[in-house]
């Protein structure tokens, strides 16, 4: 009895270390598991996030190579060209829902410029432009889009926010 009750204790004490180990490699695999897959998800984002950024500056790069010397009339030819090409580079890049280029109300003096999105849909749609100059600069949820990239004279990535102009859908932008 007692030789069948030491043996019991043994198993059961081999058992208990047993389980606390393989628990504890276990915990260590799936860990691992999830580093890798957040790793994997963040280089997805990452190549998302290039890639719209190559979009954008390859449209802004193109939009400014021929703004210099496009007057007033040749406007409307200009903004036709920019259009198909970011129409193109928009359908290309994963992740866009919205695009749209805006002429400088100081360099040209009438509303210029083209807004789609395609938030509901797989084709982008026309929207009707934001009037900027009918916001304040520090509404960020309207006019971040515009007043941030030139106050701060470069690209930039804007924070998440909700853009009011396509009924409070939460977004982030990167903006020339």
């Amino acid at each position: 009895m007692l030789t069948a009750l030491a043996i019991i204790i043994s198993v059961l004490a081999v058992g208990a270390v047993s389980a606390h180990y393989l628990r504890g490699v276990a915990n260590l695999y799936l860990e691992n598991l999830l580093m890798l897959k957040c790793s994997n998800i963040g280089e997805d984002i990452d190549a998302r996030f290039e890639k719209i950024e190559q979009c954008v500056d390859t449209v802004a790069y193109y939009a400014e190579k021929h703004l210099a010397g496009t007057s007033e009339e040749e406007a409307e030819e200009y903004l036709d060209d920019i259009d198909t090409l970011f129409h193109t580079e928009a359908l290309r890049t994963d992740g866009v829902i919205t695009y749209y280029f805006r002429l400088d109300p100081d360099v040209f003096k009438t509303e210029k410029g083209f807004w789609y999105s395609r938030v509901d849909g797989d084709d982008f749609t026309p929207e009707e432009p934001t009037d900027i100059e009918a916001y304040d600069p520090a509404d960020v949820n309207h006019t971040a889009w515009f007043y941030i990239p030139k106050a701060e004279g470069r690209p930039v990535w804007l924070d998440p926010y909700y853009n009011d102009n396509l009924g409070g859908v939460r977004m982030i932008s990167y903006v020339r």
